[in-house]
């Protein structure tokens, strides 16, 4: 087999060898000597950066960003206001959290009326939210930033963009810079035609059915 092997590799050579220049060959063979272990060793290399890029990326993640796997908890200001409006109810509520097993909490610090829960001097602080009063001196987000870092949480700011006001049904529920400021309004008008009652209610007629003998249509 190896005489065979031997044999063949005189012969193409030497076929070679007749058809093409000597130093044609030559050159030929230094080049296949020269790229031949570079183009080899790409796909190996390739693989090689990949995984080190993998773990790179993994460690940056687990380090500087926040923790991994993450488990976030949003605290919503809307609906849990009574649970959150002051330092100590924010501590016992991340006490809760961590021991749950979060890691990341998102507070919600500019509700979508357009009025924040922390110092600022552009952008108002919420002085009620859902009609009940709100602590006008309590910084919302400062406390659940030390609270949280406290107990090793990591924090995200949670803030609703371009909500400047709320479109309630109730008239008190129409506040908001936006209201202060119309100019700044861009308003989408529907189709749907609606009803406004003399105590200020706003409804939608979304269907028309057939009207009773007692009965008016609105169209």
């Amino acid at each position: 087999m190896f005489s065979g092997c031997a044999g063949g590799a005189k012969f193409a050579t030497g076929h070679l060898s007749q058809t093409l220049p000597k130093t044609t060959l030559v050159i030929c063979l230094l080049l296949v000597a020269l790229f031949w272990e570079p183009l080899l060793g790409f796909g190996a290399r390739t693989r090689r950066d990949s995984t080190s890029r993998g773990r790179t990326a993994e460690s940056i993640h687990k380090t500087r960003c926040h923790p991994y796997p993450l488990k976030i908890l949003w605290l919503d200001n809307e609906s849990s206001t009574a649970l959150l409006d002051s330092r100590q109810k924010v501590a016992l509520f991340l006490e809760k959290a961590r021991d749950a097993g979060f890691n990341v909490v998102v507070p919600d610090v500019k509700n979508y009326m357009g009025f924040g829960f922390y110092r600022s001097s552009i952008l108002p602080r919420a002085s009620s939210v859902g009609g009940a009063p709100y602590p006008k001196d309590f910084d919302f987000l400062a406390a659940v930033v030390e609270e949280a870092l406290a107990r090793g949480l990591h924090v995200h700011a949670g803030i609703n963009l371009f909500s400047e006001g709320g479109k309630g049904l109730l008239p008190s529920q129409r506040v908001g810079p936006i209201y202060e400021h119309p100019e700044w309004q861009t308003v989408l008008y529907d189709r749907w035609a609606q009803l406004s009652f003399s105590t200020g209610l706003t409804t939608r007629t979304l269907a028309v059915n057939s009207r009773g003998s007692s009965g008016i249509s609105v169209y």
